[in-house]
């Protein structure tokens, strides 16, 4: 696993796809009233950068604090710098 990715993991055989997580957008949709208010569910939909294909995360619990979550995480980026030695 790289930074600054997210992997997209489905099957039997464990297929990953890799996608770049900057310019990733989230959309959190509630579609059922009662189960956001008997247990803060929803739909998050992920549109990866670059990819026609969404990913759609369907009855997630507490979903908004769950996109909070994912939102600072992308919104986080690693960078590595490493000193060229000269000799």
């Amino acid at each position: 696993m790289h930074p600054n990715e997210i992997l997209h993991v489905q099957g039997f055989p464990r297929n990953v796809k890799r996608f770049s997580a900057p310019h990733v957008r989230i959309d959190k949709e509630i579609n059922d009233v009662f189960e956001f208010m008997l247990l803060r569910s929803g739909r998050l939909v992920i549109h990866p950068s670059n990819e026609a294909r969404v990913f759609i995360l369907d009855n997630v619990l507490f979903v908004g604090k769950k996109e909070e979550q994912i939102t600072r995480m992308l919104g986080a980026l690693q960078v590595q710098v490493k000193a060229d030695i000269e000799v």
